[in-house]
């Protein structure tokens, strides 16, 4: 992803995609900046899906974690944004 952006001038990209797509990026300490988006919704049955998958942190300083903190109502929905800080 870096190439990519550094060979075409970007200074960034929007990577959009589902829990595999977004913990594979995480995993690979891809991804600088966070944007969560969150609907007052629960989908709490065993089908629902989950936003990221793979990372099972036994101790909290070993979790992700949002640095530079901003948070947006967006109409009923929720806006939490974020630096990624890996540990």
């Amino acid at each position: 992803m870096e190439a990519f952006a550094m060979e075409h001038g970007l200074c960034g990209i929007y990577l959009e995609g589902g829990a595999g797509v977004l913990s594979a990026a995480l995993e690979q300490k891809r991804l600088d900046y966070l944007f969560i988006y969150q609907a007052p919704k629960i989908l709490g049955d065993i089908e629902a899906r989950r936003g990221f998958n793979g990372r099972s942190p036994l101790e909290m300083a070993d979790a992700l974690t949002l640095d530079t903190l901003h948070q947006e109502p967006l109409g009923v929905d929720h806006l939490v944004r974020g630096k990624v800080v890996y540990p």
